[in-house]
């Protein structure tokens, strides 16, 4: 499945930005405007709930973008995302369960937290289970019905499994992303590499430490009379049938890919390409073996193939 484009996760921290400044706006404007103070209890707007929003809107402006940089942008969301719905479970605690708006607002965060990961989700349902443990025992000594927050509870539940189920296969991590990105890199040298050994005039092909062709070019290609899509994943001297330069046929010690496969050595002569339709190419052969320098380790060769026919003749 495609993964959650990175602009979700702008607009989910924007949208927590903005509740946070409206929490603090109607704190401010309750103390200044009267009939404004007098519903801040009603709004949920307590001195706790103005501590919560000052905290998400701190770290937004100020530790979100270093921990996106440095411990990627999932972990950044992951905390503003549980400050906030720590602060919304806050207002429901003050408004009343059944009868409080925010359980909306609430239910909204617990489906859309699945957008940065799995943590999320499990945070909001040990947030919600804490404030069960917390607030369910206290509604019950009250003698008043627990039935309608725990259905409340059971909702809330049932939100943040469907939330995991929608956006667990569209989540991607910072590392499965770093992985990504360097694997198109990769793909695009090499398709660079490719495209430039294609163009050389002189013949290139490239040989796995089984002596398989992995990359083979056009000048190579009209030389031997093999098609490079043929070419392709055959046996090196099936395609490059080489002789000595007077026509001699080699023997298996003297095969050049052989020598360089099992000596590591570079070879370089002068020696005639038969093609697969009886071409004859006089060609100056010169075969390397490759070495990974990271790890010294050896896989493979390449060879270069110049037309010498008329330099010869």
């Amino acid at each position: 499945m495609e993964a959650v484009d990175k602009r979700w996760y702008i607009g989910y921290t924007w949208w927590i930005v903005i509740c946070s400044v409206i929490i603090l706006a109607v704190r401010l404007a309750g103390l200044f405007v009267p009939l404004i103070g007098e519903h801040l209890q009603t709004w949920g707007i307590s001195n706790m709930t103005v501590v919560l929003a000052a905290l998400t809107l701190t770290y937004r402006f100020t530790l979100y973008n270093r921990h996106a940089d440095k411990l990627g942008l999932n972990f950044a969301t992951f905390i503003i995302s549980l400050l906030q719905i720590s602060n919304v479970i806050n207002l429901i605690n003050i408004t009343g369960w059944i009868h409080s708006w925010y359980i909306s607002v609430l239910y909204t965060m617990f489906f859309f937290s699945g957008i940065v990961g799995v943590f999320p989700v499990i945070g909001a349902v040990l947030l919600l289970s804490l404030f069960a443990l917390i607030s369910i025992p206290s509604i019950s000594s009250g003698q008043s019905s627990v039935l309608e927050p725990t259905i409340i509870l059971g909702i809330g539940y049932l939100v943040c499994f469907i939330d995991y189920l929608t956006w667990r296969g569209k989540y991607i991590d910072e590392e499965s992303q770093r992985v990504s990105n360097l694997s198109s890199m990769l793909k695009s040298n090499q398709q660079q590499s490719e495209i430039l050994i294609r163009s050389i005039a002189d013949g290139v092909v490239v040989i796995d430490t089984e002596g398989t062709i992995n990359l083979i070019n056009p000048a190579v290609s009209a030389m031997t009379e093999w098609p490079v899509d043929e070419a392709n994943d055959m046996d090196a001297d099936k395609v490059i049938h080489l002789t000595k330069e007077d026509g001699k046929e080699l023997t298996d010690e003297e095969n050049p890919f052989v020598i360089v496969l099992k000596q590591r050595k570079q070879f370089s002569q002068n020696m005639q390409i038969v093609g697969r339709k009886d071409k004859k190419t006089i060609v100056s052969l010169v075969i390397s073996p490759i070495v990974l320098p990271s790890t010294n380790e050896f896989v493979g060769a390449v060879a270069v193939l110049r037309d010498v026919s008329e330099a010869r003749r």
